[in-house]
């Protein structure tokens, strides 16, 4: 998802509740089941105000993924195979971006924790 720019026309109530609906929805399956879309709607979520067709259509692409890739899964559960390996018990990993928003120049990070 390439950097989306501030809107410089306002825009109306009508496209505002819409976008909103969309960005929500797009909210909800990165929070429950979809974390692939977490930085997606992230951006998303910054034009909820004032977002011009761009963002429309921005969101409409992550909606389409979203259907494009509905039969992906996250499996949970420990591997049942026996091997002569060390159990792992604890792994973590992490990412982090030094100012990459290109408005406010804040930084993202993420970060994964597997406990087993």
């Amino acid at each position: 998802l390439e950097e989306l720019l501030k809107s410089e026309i306002q825009a109306t109530k009508k496209s505002i509740e819409v976008y909103q609906q969309k960005v929500g929805s797009i909210l909800f399956a990165a929070i429950s089941t979809r974390p692939d879309i977490a930085f997606a709607v992230s951006r998303l979520a910054r034009h909820n105000l004032n977002p011009s067709d761009i963002h429309h259509k921005a969101a409409d692409r992550v909606i389409q993924y979203l259907y494009s890739t509905r039969s992906y899964a996250i499996r949970l559960g420990r591997n049942t195979q026996k091997s002569n390996k060390a159990v792992e018990i604890f792994i973590g990993s992490s990412d982090a971006s030094f100012a990459d928003n290109t408005e406010d120049r804040k930084s993202s990070q993420g970060y994964v924790l597997r406990l087993y």
